[in-house]
């Protein structure tokens, strides 16, 4: 066997071995992109849930701010335990 045929063999080897370097990690990225999709698909229930919880939380506070602004003391001892943990409530609309 000639030097340039050593050459040649050597260089086919590291193509080869480039292209299956690059083949297994395209192949990685390709599984790991369906794992992050599947991620956030789980995801997206849990998130509807807790959009709805917000809001209807926020009605629910609104109310409360609504019976505390017309004098109730009920409405009002909760408004102030809400303002304490740091829970801002809307205010009433009159």
């Amino acid at each position: 066997m000639t030097t340039r045929q050593a050459g040649g063999i050597a260089l086919v080897l590291i193509v080869i071995s480039v292209f299956l370097m690059a083949s297994f990690s395209t192949i990685e990225l390709i599984e790991e992109r369906r794992s992050l999709v599947a991620h956030h698909d789980l995801q997206d229930n849990p998130l509807q849930e807790t959009t709805t919880l917000q809001r209807r939380f926020e009605v629910l506070g609104a109310g409360v701010a609504e019976l505390a602004a017309a004098g109730d003391s009920s409405a009002k001892t909760i408004v102030e335990e809400m303002r304490r943990d740091g829970v801002i409530l809307p205010q009433p609309k009159h």
